[in-house]
């Protein structure tokens, strides 16, 4: 098995890593901006790239067959590291930088899904609690009252005139 094309196929992996964590960032951005239209695209892309890095995973798994190494992986259960394990030690060695860099891009990308995850969960609760105003099913002690205080005898106006 040629190191030279794990090399390839391994950088490969590392560039749609990186391409997912670009599009994590365009994602969060549509979020901020509420520009839906967008999110169902970054959507698309996203699901693209899991394909292509799938993809990845089964050409890598290919050349560990065709060379002869004998392993049970399959692209579902495909890792890196037992892949990894698996190869003579000169040629492992390259291969684990590489290995090294993939594992900080996903890192990366849990950091910036749980973000997204966050910014989506604020905005969820904020259309709640709007809903909730506008049908009246909130604790009406937190609303103004006519003469513009929230009930409480120590609040302070918030408007002083009528408007």
């Amino acid at each position: 098995m040629e190191t030279t094309s794990l090399t390839v196929l391994f950088h490969e992996k590392l560039a749609r890593y990186q391409n997912l964590i670009e599009a994590l960032e365009y994602e969060r951005q549509y979020l901020l901006s509420g520009r839906s239209e967008e999110l169902w695209q970054v959507s698309s892309r996203k699901q693209q790239i899991v394909s292509e890095i799938e993809a990845l995973r089964g050409r890598i798994l290919q050349e560990l067959t065709e060379a002869g190494t004998s392993h049970d992986l399959t692209v579902p259960t495909f890792q890196s590291l037992r892949v990894l394990s698996l190869l003579p030690l000169a040629q492992r060695k390259p291969l684990l930088k590489i290995q090294e860099a993939i594992n900080r891009k996903k890192e990366e990308i849990q950091e910036r899904t749980r973000e997204n995850v966050s910014h989506v969960e604020a905005y969820l609760t904020t259309l709640d609690d709007l809903i909730r105003i506008f049908t009246r099913h909130v604790d009406d002690s937190v609303l103004y009252d006519r003469h513009c205080t929230t009930g409480s005898t120590r609040a302070r106006p918030l408007l002083h005139r009528e408007a």
